[in-house]
């Protein structure tokens, strides 16, 4: 029909990793750097391991209770980040 909007490609700085089971793969240290690989590549932790890196997280229905939220952070804590908690359901 004509009233459909034409397929437009994501901007090409959106970037994004997607698990399936968020407990699990969100506690793996190798799920953890993959994400932080995911940093532009002008960022400074590039350079600078220890730069800062603010991670938002987005905990849904029983993950914003505190112990699955510190579950899925606790590796990018580890890893120096600084983690900032967006509670949708609690």
């Amino acid at each position: 029909p004509t009233h459909r909007t034409p397929f437009a490609p994501p901007p090409k700085n959106l970037r994004g990793l997607f698990a399936g089971s968020g407990s699990i793969a969100m506690s793996d240290p190798h799920m953890a750097q993959a994400v932080l690989s995911l940093l532009p590549r002008h960022h400074p932790r590039h350079d600078d391991p220890n730069e800062d890196v603010n991670l938002l997280y987005l905990g849904t229905a029983t993950y914003d209770l505190e112990r699955f939220k510190r579950k899925q952070t606790r590796r990018f804590e580890e890893m120096g980040c600084r983690i900032r908690c967006l509670d949708v359901a609690n």
